[in-house]
């Protein structure tokens, strides 16, 4: 689109964050993403970027809240919210919190931890998960020393509406994986996971789900 729609282009350009994410639509775990600083980019060197890359999905950078900052300040550190849609009713069946390690992206499969949120406060109630199960659970975030358990994530209310209204706008697709930036504005939907990994959900939690899910297979 910025091909033919240069005021589009300039929009992104002249971001206030003075950053850009650049992804691949079918990408998956992070591993198609790059975030570019905008001084150095023109239209014409975005477009080439793009093309050489793969890239088709141009991206705002998007300035996490001041206490995820704190939290940890290397990458957006995004809510998962998995939604089940049964019987006309929206259900939260997980919250979490993906927390970055000294990384650009938040995905676990990077090497960060993913920690469960309770559903009602918004309150991280256990350690940092590693998918690498053979390292240790974080209890503080191992660079900023930050307190998990008990870290209450902004405009929790708020984020839980969000999914609840965007899992109505697609009934088709009956089970999604959120992911949710929280500015010091408040939330902002990033994308939904058709096929978000049982592992979120499983992990955190350190047991199964199983016949919590068989229930909505009718």
């Amino acid at each position: 689109m910025i091909k033919a729609d240069a005021e589009r282009a300039n929009f992104f350009l002249n971001c206030s964050s003075g950053k850009i994410v650049l992804k691949y639509s079918r990408g998956q775990a992070g591993k198609e993403v790059e975030i570019c600083e905008t001084a150095s980019l023109s239209r014409d060197r975005l477009i080439e970027k793009m093309e050489r890359n793969n890239f088709n999905l141009l991206e705002a950078y998007v300035l996490q809240n001041d206490a995820l900052m704190r939290l940890s300040p290397s990458a957006l550190n995004t809510v998962r919210l998995i939604t089940q849609l049964y019987k006309g009713e929206v259900i939260i069946i997980a919250g979490r919190l993906r927390i970055s390690i000294n990384a650009k992206v938040d995905n676990v499969s990077a090497g960060n931890v993913i920690v469960p949120v309770d559903k009602a406060s918004g309150r991280v109630t256990g350690p940092g998960i590693y998918a690498d199960i053979t390292k240790p659970d974080e209890y503080t975030h191992p660079v900023t020393g930050v307190h998990l358990i008990g870290f209450e994530i902004p405009f929790w209310s708020e984020c839980v509406r969000l999914v609840t209204q965007a899992a109505l706008r697609i009934p088709e697709n009956c089970s999604i994986g959120w992911d949710v930036a929280v500015t010091n504005e408040g939330p902002l939907l990033i994308e939904g996971n058709h096929n978000w990994h049982y592992l979120s959900l499983q992990m955190p939690d350190k047991k199964g789900y199983k016949k919590e899910m068989l229930k909505y297979m009718d």
